[in-house]
């Protein structure tokens, strides 16, 4: 059994999870307390929780301004009940009983709370978190940054390894190629008795970490899992630049550090090689058509392609979806003043997209008529308003998006050959959220982040049984509907 403590703080209620064992509320983490509410009627160590199995009771530790239960100043352990009134100093607040799942955190959002004294830096304390989530959520983004910025793969394996021993309360973190060892972490606190290993590999290389706790060493999965994967990203992103670097020319990757990977970086092997791909192939001309189920992330992966590209014009995205044939050829080639009544001259979007990159997306859901206009545009390098007479300049490429079955269009006729050679230099299919679940808990992180903070809350982050329902769910529409939940 577990117990959530609810305090009414201002401006932002705080919540703690009890879990088995001692917990100490006070005003200041420097002075031991787990459960920091900094307040001026809280002393630095002012009451003690302790979770026995089903039990859970409160002792005040000799605070200023007291402890109270349903009204009650208490002067020694006190067993508690959901739901009763507790109040410490002038802190209210209450307590509610948690099933195991809604217990366990799965992700943590430290980023979100009040800062701790323990790491004034960061503003979290990493001692305070599940171990897994101090390195997912402290670590991880610090670490994906410092490694875009550039730095040898052996370099980049210290920072890891590193990062892993600084986070998890392991005894010993050996990352090692073979025989050789890259990092060595080891703690010189450690005890005598039974030890336990968790270990992955990635990169070439395996992760092996040490505890002195069972439940620890299995619970380090995710972060074994992420920096395991974050190397092998790592090893494939140095030697594709490697390859580059002596194919030379001006398909050569773009320099370290101008390019950020879209946030958060997927973990799926299948979706690094696409990326690694990309960049790759970003300073080319060919064209790319994108295919994959609806909200599977088609237009990211173009805007990556077009900042990858180095060119200089804008990128320009249109739906072709979304309008009928007419309207969608004025909006892709512009239109004249007085084509119709109140029409005022315009460009389209080919124009706006000069010396840039385009982006068509369901551009199977394009008339035949509209695509001989496009491939047209394409040839040429130019278009012709509707209305117009003089060809307008529109030099972009064109990268291409699709949900439909193509192949089965090209044979009806229902889409052009010539446009499809055209488009698909590079044919990349994005796979859809159920086939890459491990990326669920980082997409629900961030979007839980990004949707705090624009209405100004802090909530603690993700419970278990909450992730297990996300992780376990189909997506029909992917990724996109992810952000309205």
């Amino acid at each position: 059994m577990a117990y959530r403590l609810l305090l009414e703080t201002h401006p932002t209620p705080l919540r703690f999870v009890l879990g088995e064992g001692t917990s100490v509320l006070g005003s200041a983490s420097s002075s031991g307390a787990d459960l920091e509410v900094v307040h001026p009627s809280v002393s630095r160590s002012h009451a003690r929780f302790t979770v026995d199995g089903g039990r859970i009771t409160l002792e005040d530790l000799g605070s200023s301004n007291g402890t109270w239960v349903d009204g009650k100043k208490i002067r020694q352990a006190t067993a508690l009940e959901e739901g009763q009134a507790l109040r410490f100093g002038s802190v209210e607040g209450r307590l509610e009983a948690l099933s195991e799942g809604d217990a366990e955190a799965a992700v943590e959002l430290p980023l979100l709370r009040a800062p701790s004294a323990a790491d004034p830096e960061s503003g979290l304390s990493t001692a305070a978190l599940a171990p897994a989530q101090a390195f997912l959520v402290a670590e991880l983004p610090g670490l994906l940054a410092r490694m875009a910025r550039g730095g040898t793969f052996l370099e980049q394996t210290r920072w890891v390894g590193t990062a892993l021993f600084r986070s998890m309360p392991c005894l010993e973190v050996e990352i090692a190629s073979g025989r050789t060892v890259l990092f060595h972490g080891r703690r010189e606190e450690g005890r005598p008795g039974e030890s336990f290993t968790a270990e992955a590999e990635g990169g070439g290389v395996r992760i092996l970490l040490t505890f002195f706790q069972r439940g620890v060493a299995r619970a380090s999965g995710p972060a074994l899992e992420a920096a395991a994967r974050l190397l092998d990203l790592s090893r494939r992103l140095q030697e594709g630049s490697r390859g580059e670097r002596r194919d030379g020319g001006a398909d050569a990757l773009p320099a370290e550090g101008d390019l950020r990977m879209p946030e958060p970086p997927s973990l799926h092997p299948g979706v690094q090689e696409i990326y690694a791909r990309a960049r790759r192939i970003a300073r080319g001309s060919i064209g790319v058509l994108i295919r994959g189920e609806s909200g599977t992330g088609k237009e990211v992966l173009a805007r990556y392609l077009h900042e990858a590209s180095g060119v200089a014009g804008p990128f320009v995205a249109l739906n072709c979806a979304a309008l009928p044939a007419d309207l969608l050829e004025a909006e892709l080639f512009g239109i004249e003043r007085g084509v119709a009544t109140g029409v005022e001259a315009r460009a389209g979007k080919f124009e706006t997209a000069h010396s840039g990159t385009l982006f068509l997306d369901e551009i199977g859901d394009m008339a035949p008529s509209t695509q001989a206009k496009i491939l047209r545009a394409l040839q040429e390098g130019e278009v012709h308003r509707l209305g117009g007479k003089a060809p307008r300049p529109a030099r972009a490429r064109v990268l291409a998006a699709t949900h439909r079955d193509l192949e089965a269009m090209l044979a009806s006729g229902d889409f052009r050959s010539d446009l499809y050679h055209r488009i698909a230099g590079w044919e990349v299919t994005l796979p859809p959220l159920r086939h890459r679940r491990v990326d669920i808990p980082s997409l629900a992180t961030h979007f839980l982040v990004r949707e705090a903070e624009k209405l100004g809350v802090r909530p603690a982050g993700i419970s278990r049984d909450a992730l297990a329902a996300l992780t376990a769910y189909a997506w029909p529409g992917n990724i996109r509907p992810r952000s309205t939940l």
